[in-house]
């Protein structure tokens, strides 16, 4: 028996996600899974098959110690040119990675899978593209010194400074930001598991 606090899982530590998902009113526990991304990343040279690997990963993981519950995994792989393209570790790197962006169309993959108990539900990855303006050295410069990128996959945030420097954005906001929403409410609504996901009696004051 799973305790109804319970009964939803998302397997990541990522703030944006559990933001995203606490937005929509549902009620879960967060239990990161311990996986070797890099590891899995040597084995793939399609984004798309990466994404969804990941979050399969991330989610059989955490559901096997957690018996019952539905659990959420999710990963995004950022691509330019075809090609996968590491998170900025410091402001050495995040400034070549915005040169390197200016006036270009990058790509997410963001992958999300579903488990429960050692066993894959569903898995879907979603794809978007994201245009830079042409940035000038003023605004890398600026952008650099906020730091506000390093350790995103994209080497900015969506959400926050890093809509400045976008121009167009074609596919899902949510996908950007990391967990594709939209496909994760139509199966949850498909399969009957929004009561297993939603809070009960609405939002906690």
């Amino acid at each position: 028996m799973v305790d109804v606090q319970h009964k939803f899982v998302l397997a990541s530590n990522s703030s944006i996600r559990r933001s995203l998902l606490e937005s929509a009113d549902f009620q879960f526990l967060v239990d990161p899974a311990d996986i070797d991304e890099r590891s899995i990343e040597s084995e793939f040279t399609d984004p798309a098959a990466l994404a969804a690997r990941l979050a399969e990963e991330k989610a059989l993981v955490v559901s096997r110690r957690r018996p019952g519950a539905l659990v959420l995994g999710s990963d995004q792989v950022f691509t330019l040119n075809g090609s996968f393209v590491a998170k900025p570790t410091n402001r050495q790197e995040l400034r070549a990675k915005l040169q390197s962006l200016s006036g270009e169309t990058h790509e997410f993959h963001c992958g999300f899978a579903l488990a429960r108990d050692g066993k894959t539900l569903h898995v879907e990855v979603d794809r978007v593209q994201v245009t830079f303006y042409d940035l000038s050295e003023g605004e890398i410069d600026d952008y650099t010194h906020s730091g506000e990128g390093i350790g995103c996959a994209g080497g900015y945030r969506f959400e926050e400074g890093g809509v400045r420097l976008i121009r167009e954005v074609m596919g899902s906001h949510f996908t950007v930001l990391g967990l594709p929403m939209l496909p994760l409410v139509k199966w949850l609504r498909e399969n009957g598991e929004m009561a297993t996901v939603r809070r009960v009696g609405g939002r906690e004051e």
